[in-house]
């Protein structure tokens, strides 16, 4: 059947595949697809069978091709259904044609991704967009000035066809008093995003502007007025008539004012620039639980075990209180995650709780990119089922194509996969959308780090240490990398200085017995791990640091058990064994092969 997409915009997107970084290394496979897309352009369907594509594709002798023998076709079909998904969960994210090859079938779909598409021929074509942060007139609002700062972010991140500049790398020019072009070069910005908030009496007036980076001029602006008792659903309303104005300011860029059509009654044509103010994006919840909720969000960025706490704490009063607020909901699911991730409790004892608060959120909103970051995690660290997490991280990232965590956890589960390449293209994603993020940085030194690249981790661990002392993911792992290249008595010294500054964290003990298992020093290794066992006795401890520990002593039956324990148990680190070098010993046995298959993790 002849598609319903033009013809001349299908190619355009078959040429948008074909010259991607994911299918640069595989000519096989952009034969394979363009022909495939081509046969049915041209309504040849008979050709899309499996020995006419190993005659015509593969080369395969027309005369003695047995596909019962001679699974070529079938092999790569396969293969290009996850390099297909791949592009479309990274560079082709943003793209409106879709190309899939349905299982079972060499007849290819084409499909619109919205009702009016628009075409981009990858990622980096989409104009970028920066949110300056809104100047405080005032004096005294310089955290609602913040907040709405925020939301207009927000807002536009969940737009597709746009790049948003993340609020860390923006934030460093408040207050700035430079050349607004100046500005756009330095986050490499084509449209910038400014204004001002006011408070007059009991009403808050907001001015935004939309600015072209190259000559400053501007391109559309408004001004409202809401009560100061309000707020939230004033700034609600301010992001809403933002993210109306932006298509139209676009459209702007690309073409002459004058040929927008004059509206009916015969009005100017630069009134269709007018932006009626919107309904607000989230529900109208009280001004007490949206002042938590911003406040909880604040913590999370603070990452300590107490703001981390905090943060869950004041999530789970937004989801009561608020219950048809989706965003609350997926916000206490991932601060639960963290607190998991930071093993401040059990996987047990959260599952439940995240289960609910992630159903609650798609519930309401099923296109909520956080939701659906989070069930993907959920299903990866909790579930071991990787092929469902990755379609909900894939889901994550098509929906909020400027969201910097749904890209920064695919990267994770690939990375647990030992799909490395796949994983640095992903954090090298998160990173452009928000060059400042610490956790970005110390995730990419993660992934070195489980590429055996110890130096260049160590380098990266390092810089934030520099700017950080207290970031206890870049010193445990700083040791990690010292005494996985040999350094053990460096490894020794940072292990101890992090049971000093994190002693409610088991971390610095398991390091730190593991550094002296290494070192040879297997009575005192063992008397730190008696002391983690005592820590175990009053907080939560991971199965998996005790199996690290028992590794480095050589016991490794009792360290299988260990994992064994830390997978039925949910255990948020167990992921990491795949690709953990401290387990680099047990690999090609056959009770660790047969470990790693049952929980579907890579093995040897």
């Amino acid at each position: 059947m002849q598609p319903t997409i033009p013809p001349d915009v299908v190619r355009h997107a078959l040429d948008a595949v074909s010259s991607s970084a994911v299918f640069a290394r595989s000519p096989r496979h952009q034969r394979l697809l363009r022909y495939l897309v081509e046969e049915l352009l041209a309504g040849r369907l008979a050709n899309l069978r499996e020995i006419h594509l190993g005659v015509h594709v593969f080369g395969r002798p027309a005369t003695s091709f047995d596909p019962a023998t001679d699974t070529i076709v079938r092999v790569e079909a396969r293969r290009l259904r996850a390099r297909l998904q791949r592009y479309y969960a990274s560079e082709g994210a943003h793209l409106r044609v879709v190309i899939e090859l349905p299982l079972g079938s060499y007849v290819p779909t084409l499909r619109w991704l919205s009702a009016e598409p628009i075409h981009r021929a990858n990622d980096e074509s989409l104009p970028v967009i920066a949110v300056l942060p809104l100047e405080d007139l005032s004096g005294d609002t310089s955290t609602w000035a913040d907040a709405l700062t925020d939301e207009i972010t927000d807002g536009l991140a969940r737009m597709a066809d746009i790049r948003v500049v993340a609020r860390t790398s923006s934030m460093q020019f408040k207050g700035a008093r430079r050349d607004i072009r100046d500005i756009a070069r330095a986050l490499s910005a084509d449209v910038l995003v400014e204004g001002s908030l006011q408070r007059e009496g009991e009403h808050l007036r907001a001015i935004v502007q939309i600015i072209t980076a190259n000559d400053g001029l501007h391109l559309w602006s408004d001004s409202l007025v809401g009560d100061v008792n309000a707020r939230f659903r004033f700034f609600d309303i301010v992001s809403a008539m933002v993210t109306r104005a932006v298509p139209l300011v676009l459209q702007a860029l690309h073409h002459d004012v004058n040929s927008i059509a004059p509206t009916a009654d015969g009005a100017n044509p630069q009134a269709a620039f007018a932006v009626e103010p919107a309904a607000a994006i989230q529900p109208d919840t009280p001004e007490a639980v949206r002042d938590n909720y911003e406040r909880g969000r604040i913590a999370v960025r603070v990452r300590t075990t107490a703001s981390l706490a905090r943060a869950t704490a004041l999530f789970a009063e937004v989801a009561a209180a608020a219950p048809e607020f989706a965003r609350g909901h997926a916000a206490l699911a991932t601060a639960l995650l963290q607190e998991v991730g930071m093993t401040m409790r059990s996987a047990e004892s959260a599952v439940d709780a995240i289960k609910s608060a992630v159903n609650a959120a798609l519930t309401r909103d099923p296109q909520l990119p956080e939701a659906h970051a989070t069930l993907g995690t959920f299903h990866m660290y909790y579930e071991h089922d990787w092929p469902n997490a990755e379609r909900a991280l894939l889901r994550a990232i098509r929906f909020g194509p400027s969201y910097v965590s749904a890209y920064r956890s695919y990267a994770f589960g690939l990375m647990f996969m030992r799909r490395f390449a796949e994983a640095d293209r992903m954090f090298a994603q998160a990173r452009r959308l928000d060059p400042l993020d610490a956790q970005t940085r110390v995730h990419q030194g993660l992934l070195l780090f489980y590429r055996r690249q110890f130096a260049d981790a160590k380098a990266v661990f390092s810089g934030l240490l520099d700017v950080n002392a207290n970031d206890v993911l870049a010193r445990t792992l700083m040791a990690a990398s010292c005494l996985h290249s040999g350094d053990h008595a460096d490894a020794e010294v940072l292990y101890r200085e992090t049971c000093k500054r994190h002693p409610d964290l088991s971390i610095g003990l398991c390091g730190l017995a593991v550094t002296l298992a290494y070192r040879g020093q297997h009575d005192e290794a063992r008397e730190v791990r008696e002391k983690l066992v005592d820590f175990a006795s009053k907080a939560f401890v991971s199965p998996y640091q005790f199996a690290m520990i028992d590794c480095a002593l050589g016991e490794y039956p009792q360290a299988l058990d260990g994992l064994e324990r830390s997978a039925l148990s949910h255990d948020y680190n167990f992921q990491c064994s795949a690709v953990d070098p401290t387990f680099a010993v047990l690999h090609g046995t056959p009770q660790w092969s047969a470990l790693m298959q049952r929980f579907g993790m890579p093995h040897d």
